[in-house]
Order: structure tokens, then sequence, then C-alpha cells
């Protein structure tokens, strides 16, 4: 049955499936206070979209950084 990235409970996401690259500048968040716990799941969440949209098997650096601008509210171009 498949299921959707929204789906995913933020620990199963976090453990099984890691993210190479990009993801300093979530941690980077993480520490100033701009994204909380249930944030950086959601930015998670969003990259892996993205990558899933894009028929990758893995989040991009770029897929990361535009879940966080988008995330933010921020356009991405």
């Amino acid at each position: 049955l498949p299921i959707s990235n929204s789906e995913v409970p933020g620990t199963v996401l976090r453990r099984d499936f890691p993210i190479r690259h990009g993801t300093g500048v979530i941690e980077d968040g993480l520490k100033r206070g701009v994204l909380s716990a249930r944030g950086v799941d959601k930015v998670l969440r969003i990259a892996w979209t993205l990558a899933d949209l894009a028929e990758r098997d893995q989040p991009r650096r770029d897929d990361v950084y535009a879940a966080l601008g988008l995330r933010q509210g921020k356009e991405i171009g």
C-alpha cells in the first residue's frame, strides 16, 4: 500500500530516510531557532516530495534549500 511523505512519522523519516546532502542548512536553522524539531520534519518531507516529483531516489541539496524556502514562505526560482 503506497504511503505519502506526509504520512511518514518524523522519527521514521529521520532514522530510515536520511538525506545525504544539504542538511547542514537545516541543522543551522534548528540551532539558530529558525526551525523547531517539527519544522525540521516538515522541511524533510517537502524535500522528499520535491525529489519524488523530479523522479529522483534521494533529495539533492537544491531540494533541501527549496524546501526550506517554501517552509519559510520565500520564493524559489
